[in-house]
């Protein structure tokens, strides 16, 4: 459910943030550098740097940060405090600059806003780096273009099982493997481990730093890392072909001789899963998003009008009004789909091949009624694009599911209308309906299996099982 979640949420990013699509970037040719990969401009456009003024001095390069709307950015608390922590710093302190891959060119994509106000979390605490996560609030508003866009935030659980084992991206003008602070902006992946596994490689520090829930760790544990100066800087994760927000960087082991990090033992995160309530409740954004938005506005999906009248042989104009079909070539069909939104649909993901999803136009979905004795065809629409779980395993069908984006916007009506999106857990529904490609049947649901990627359900009558594509609907009593 997080998958189908997460793309949700981007896809009402633009109301939910004000702002473009977010976690989209333009596509660029990358070029290997030793221990990380230079960034070209526009590569990380959410990226920022954060430099402090103090004493009127000249700004100075700090830490990095994180674009999640038009006037905020997520960085590290300890960010926002000088080098020795004797004092938080004021908002005249900091400066956010964002389009730029070089620290020191005046680069034409350069943005360079103040800070209105510095929003700590009230548990950061500044000697043991817990809660160690802020959002600033910019004086000014960023302009969104190629090179300066927002990333997702976060909509899933906060449970590790979710990204242990997933690598992500860091991006940085930390100091290199050589201890000097590049002008050119860096990018590195980094493998999410468990939280056992990073306590258990160096107990003494981790039980001091690694707290449950509120951070993880990751890293190859091989010279490839955040250097000094990479800290409040976000790690990326790639869901969908958006980029989402899963983690800031917070600390890392320093060796006692010389005071620069060791590269060799794990990245400490601080985990913006845990703290989403905190940061949308200071962004002013809804808490439960799949609960108060279109997509699941319980007055309107899932209804359908019921038949005034039943006898032998009757049939209803259209039972299901988020029911379609998809055709490839408009001859062949390849499965059912159910409408979720005005430009959405959720289907399964096996159905489709590699051309498919490279020439999505040449698919139509088609909407059916029943009229005149037999099955007619009212709307036909073409599909964009096809999002397919990118972690399909087309031999278990694990993970077979998959979103299409249709051309244009469907119009609700009576025959017409959204589905509403499962919340729960579907263990314990025992009466419920498949829509098969024949007819409807009634069915059980048993326990949920397939380590929670699917469930098993058999039919209690005729002996039907189901067909490839065929949709499960439940209703709730």
């Amino acid at each position: 459910m997080f998958w189908l979640k997460f793309v949700l949420f981007t896809l009402l990013g633009r109301s939910v943030l004000g702002a473009d699509d977010c976690g989209v970037r333009i596509p660029i040719t990358q070029q290997l550098v030793s221990f990380g990969n230079a960034s070209r401009l526009g590569e990380w456009p959410w990226h920022v740097a954060l430099f402090h003024r103090m004493n009127r001095a000249s700004p100075m390069y700090a830490c990095g940060g994180t674009i999640v709307a038009k006037n905020y950015v997520v960085t590290a608390a300890h960010c926002t405090y000088p080098q020795s922590r004797a004092r938080p710093l004021k908002i005249a302190e900091i400066l956010v600059r964002a389009g730029i891959a070089n620290l020191q060119a005046l680069e034409h994509s350069l943005q360079q806003v103040g800070v209105g106000e510095i929003v700590r979390h009230d548990e950061f605490n500044s000697d043991t780096v817990e809660s160690d996560v802020a959002l600033l609030r910019t004086a000014g508003e960023f302009e969104f273009g190629s090179y300066v866009k927002p990333i997702c935030l976060w909509s899933g659980a906060d449970d590790e099982k979710e990204v242990v084992g997933k690598v992500g991206t860091i991006a940085g003008w930390g100091r290199d493997e050589n201890q000097q602070l590049p002008d050119n902006l860096k990018h590195a992946g980094m493998p999410i481990v468990s939280r056992k596994t990073c306590r258990d490689s160096d107990p003494l520090y981790y039980t001091r730093y690694l707290y449950d829930r509120k951070t993880f760790c990751a890293g190859f544990r091989n010279g490839t890392s955040p250097g000094l100066g990479d800290s409040g800087g976000g790690l990326y994760l790639e869901v969908g072909g958006k980029w989402i927000l899963r983690g800031v960087v917070s600390n890392g082991k320093v060796v006692a001789e010389t005071r620069l990090l060791d590269t060799s033992n794990f990245i400490v995160f601080t985990d913006v899963a845990y703290f989403m309530p905190w940061i949308k409740q200071k962004l002013n954004i809804v808490d439960d998003l799949l609960g108060t938005t279109p997509l699941q506005d319980f007055s309107v999906c899932g209804k359908k009008k019921e038949p005034q009248f039943k006898r032998t042989g009757f049939k209803e104009e259209r039972k299901w009004p988020w029911h379609g079909e998809v055709y490839r070539n408009n001859k062949t069909r390849l499965c059912e789909v159910a409408v979720i939104s005005d430009y959405f649909m959720l289907s399964p993901a096996e159905v489709y091949d590699e051309v498919d999803v490279q020439h999505a136009a040449q698919l139509m979905v088609k909407f059916k009624v029943f009229k005149d004795g037999r099955s007619q065809i009212f709307l036909e629409q073409r599909i964009q694009r096809i999002i397919r779980h990118e972690e399909l395993q087309r031999d278990t069908r694990l993970n077979n599911i998959a979103l299409l984006e249709l051309k244009a916007p469907l119009k609700f009506t009576e025959l017409i209308h959204p589905v509403c999106l499962w919340g729960g857990d579907p263990a314990g529904w025992t009466l419920s309906r498949v829509r098969g490609y024949l007819d409807d049947y009634d069915q059980e649901i048993y326990e949920e299996a397939l380590g929670g990627r699917g469930f098993c359900y058999q039919i209690s009558t005729y002996g039907f099982s189901g067909m490839l594509g065929d949709l499960l609907f439940l209703k709730h009593a």
